[in-house]
């Protein structure tokens, strides 16, 4: 609960783009997973939050090989063994480029909610 204090913060934007995919898997408990989408529905609309999902039906620019967080200048790149760290510049730009061109074929706002809708339990 601490960490999520950062989507609070008025200073910082926070922009959070998740596969439909990932949201699918039942990892937990049906009343868990309801309380978890619950939760992330709730990050809609935050005026410090963009949300967003990349639904199955539609095309993607380029499929995402691992996970991974921007932070201003810096890259975290995830894969089954290690977190990795990319700070020059040209690499960290590209994980921009691409990023963007996933924020323009997600679902946002009510178009969210409906997928969220539509995962539960």
């Amino acid at each position: 609960m601490q960490r999520q204090g950062v989507l609070y913060d008025t200073s910082k934007r926070i922009e959070i783009l998740v596969g439909e995919a990932g949201l699918r898997y039942p990892i937990c408990a049906p009343e868990t997973m309801s309380a978890q989408l619950d939760r992330i529905g709730s990050l809609i609309g935050m005026s410090t939050v963009r949300f967003g999902i990349l639904p199955l039906n539609r095309r993607m620019p380029y499929m995402p090989m691992h996970g991974y967080t921007l932070f201003d200048g810096l890259a975290l790149v995830e894969n089954i063994t290690a977190e990795i760290r990319i700070r020059d510049e040209d690499e960290v730009a590209t994980y921009h480029t691409l990023t963007d061109r996933l924020w323009n074929v997600a679902a946002e706002g009510d178009d969210a909610r409906a997928i969220l809708s539509s995962l539960r339990p």
